[in-house]
């Protein structure tokens, strides 16, 4: 009776055939071996490679984006790849049908760079990993340059800190002296960790005598990272003082007075101070006035500059703040009298007598007196400052100073050839003498004090080029161009002028100011249809382009190399923008919607949109700031620009009256010019 109740139970049971992945992966390799059903092929180096769209859709966000609805490719059966390694792509579609990767130290950085190309992620990270793991004394520095040719941050970072960190054990590496200055000077002057003083001072010596004729214009601004007060004794004895280079240059020769009077002034203990300097006819009366002295550097200074020391003593009894006592110092009114009195030493023996009872001082006491030009030591204006733990006490009072900024506006639509030039600090517009050709849709540059307005489209695309200095205030024709170019980027890098697509245009060319002359560089990889940007960015050049897809490429030229590389496109953007760089991070500008890309690890990042919707705008990078200026709104020309303040993330209208600037180029130069109004 109960059993009669009892109501039938579907019983439900999940199956999951572990092998499936696995074995429909194998099936489908060995299609693609056997070339069943391959619908596509990768052509490099002349071999095609047979594959199947679908497996490299899924595998590859690249390839997923050219197999897009509105790309080409879509239809076609091939794509011919220029910038990677055969054996590389054969790996990578392998791992794609596969899920398995071979890693040699021969093959990971090819492995790394296509990997990149494609966007498989996890291929990427195991390269990075595989280089780390491979870093050592021998190859950190070319990891570390390959690391940047390719923007990864993260491999970037771990070798410049192992560099950082087995700094004194580098210091013979042939690699050492092939760095370009950049480099070199970002490892003196690296805070975390900084290198020693001597073994920062051995590496730039080395490097700048590794080539003397081309290197030494860069030897002061080394000397000037490097803490040479801070060196011992002995080192600055042995090895700076003794050094014809940094006497050769006059601001060395500075840097050296100032590491020379830093060591005769360093006492560790006042009372040894006092006792060691108080060599003088009224010896205790001296060493009792010495004590109440806060700023014991100054004191040896003092002793060495008053012929009167019973003067002096009654002086430094007057001090009762440190910063008098460094005013009263360094205030000199008189500066041949100051050198008269330096030079007023009639028995050298018995000043070294006197001063150099000093410990481990004798040396460069001998020196500093050795000095040659002593109306040269008397004028270095040195001001005795506070330092905690060793800083350095001398610094020159000079400053640099500020030059205003202009941003020139020249062609564009409607406006003929008129040119003008917006103050940055003074906030007005000023027209200057117009150009000599009629240009839209024209780029604009600087170089070397000169504005340069090239190409463009006048009915007809342009490939006449004209440069404007500004001391002269005249525009003057320069070399054609070899193909024409209008709605292009422009940028510069090494003293030459880059200009790179364009409408229905994908070469791009190089000009040389020295010789008047262009030179074809490799052309990009995707042709164009639309607008190009332009901008550089840790010494490459990144371009977008907005195609015919409706796609905005975004792309990495290493003039170095010579090689083009795709990076991240950008989602959302229309053929009005402008691109703009700042450090490692490039900035697009466009009327409907704003974003930055960090290049080292090649990420879009939306930011705040502009406060008017306009196009035909041109944008210019200042300090910490982005200006746009011109363009046009609702058939109305745009009145008002915008400031874009990277550090606060947001944008403020400029009241700039009379923009009318439309379609046309623009560039930033610095300098002390005068304009009419």
């Amino acid at each position: 009776m109960a059993t009669g109740n009892v109501r039938n139970i579907d019983i439900v049971e999940k199956c999951e055939n572990h092998d499936c992945s696995s074995d429909f992966f194998h099936v489908l390799n060995t299609m693609r071996i056997d070339r069943k059903f391959c619908d596509f092929s990768l052509n490099v180096d002349g071999e095609a490679i047979h594959v199947h769209k679908l497996a490299l859709a899924i595998a590859s966000p690249y390839f997923a984006a050219i197999f897009g609805d509105d790309r080409k490719e879509k239809t076609e059966t091939f794509l011919k790849i220029n910038d990677a390694d055969l054996i590389a792509v054969k790996a990578l579609v392998k791992y794609i049908y596969t899920g398995v990767i071979i890693l040699t130290k021969d093959n990971v950085e090819q492995m790394l760079c296509t990997s990149d190309l494609f966007q498989i992620e996890w291929v990427k990270k195991q390269c990075i990993r595989f280089l780390k793991q491979s870093l050592n004394a021998t190859n950190c520095f070319r990891v570390r340059k390959f690391a940047d040719k390719q923007s990864c941050k993260e491999l970037y970072d771990f070798s410049h800190k192992y560099i950082m960190e087995h700094f004194d054990d580098l210091l013979e590496q042939e690699d050492l002296l092939l760095l370009p200055f950049e480099q070199i000077r970002e490892l003196v002057k690296d805070e975390q960790p900084r290198p020693n003083t001597e073994n920062a001072y051995k590496v730039s010596m080395n490097w700048i005598k590794h080539d003397p004729d081309q290197r030494k214009v860069h030897l002061a601004e080394l000397i000037s990272l490097i803490r040479l007060p801070l060196a011992s004794t002995q080192f600055l004895a042995t090895h700076v003082v003794t050094e014809c280079l940094l006497r050769e240059d006059h601001k060395c020769n500075e840097f050296l007075i100032q590491a020379l009077i830093f060591q005769l002034t360093k006492v560790d203990e006042r009372e040894a101070q006092s006792s060691k300097l108080t060599k003088v006819d009224e010896r205790e009366a001296q060493s009792s006035q010495l004590t109440k002295v806060d700023e014991r550097e100054a004191q040896i200074s003092q002793l060495t500059k008053v012929d009167d020391r019973e003067a002096q003593s009654s002086q430094l009894t007057k001090v009762d703040d440190r910063e008098a006592q460094s005013s009263q110092l360094t205030k000199v009114d008189d500066r041949e009298a100051q050198s008269s009195q330096l030079a007023k030493v009639d028995d050298r023996e018995a000043q070294s007598s006197q001063l150099t009872k000093v410990d481990d001082h004798e040396a460069l006491i001998f020196q500093l007196t050795k000095v040659d030009d002593r109306e040269a030591l008397s004028a270095l204006s040195v001001r005795v400052t506070k330092v905690d733990e060793g800083k350095c006490l001398c610094k020159t009072q000079t400053k640099e100073r500020q030059e205003p900024f202009y941003v020139f506006l020249v062609g564009g639509s409607n406006v003929d050839r008129m040119c003008k030039v917006y103050d940055i600090s003074r906030n007005v517009v000023v027209p200057i003498s117009n150009m000599r050709k009629k240009r839209c849709k024209n780029s604009a540059i600087s170089l070397s004090g000169a504005i340069y307005s090239i190409g463009g489209h006048n009915g007809v695309e342009i490939k006449d080029a004209e440069c404007y200095n500004p001391i002269k205030k005249q525009w003057y024709d320069i070399a054609s161009t070899n193909r024409g170019h209008w709605d292009f980027g422009i940028c510069t890098y090494n003293d030459l002028v880059y200009v790179v697509g364009g409408e229905k245009n994908s070469t791009v060319e190089s000009y040389c100011s020295a010789t008047n002359k262009w030179h074809l560089c490799r052309s990009m990889s995707i042709k164009n249809h639309f607008t190009t940007r332009a901008a550089l960015a840790k010494n490459s050049i990144y371009t977008l382009n907005y195609g015919h897809d409706a796609i905005t490429w975004c792309m990495r030229f290493d003039p170095r190399e010579g090689g083009w590389q795709l990076r991240n496109q950008l989602k959302k953007t229309s053929n009005g923008f402008e691109l703009v760089a700042h450090d490692h991070t490039l900035f697009a500008i466009g009327s409907d919607g704003c974003a930055r890309l960090d290049v080292r690890t090649n990420q879009w990042v939306s930011m705040p949109s502009m406060s008017f919707n306009r196009h035909g705008f041109s944008a210019v990078m200042y300090a910490d700031d982005i200006y746009v200026l011109g363009g046009r709104g609702n058939s109305k020309f745009t009145k008002f620009g915008e400031r874009y303040n990277i550090r606060k993330n947001t944008w403020t209208i400029i009241d700039t009256v009379e923009m009318q600037h439309y379609l046309g180029g623009a560039a930033l130069i610095s300098g002390n010019f005068r304009f009419n109004k």
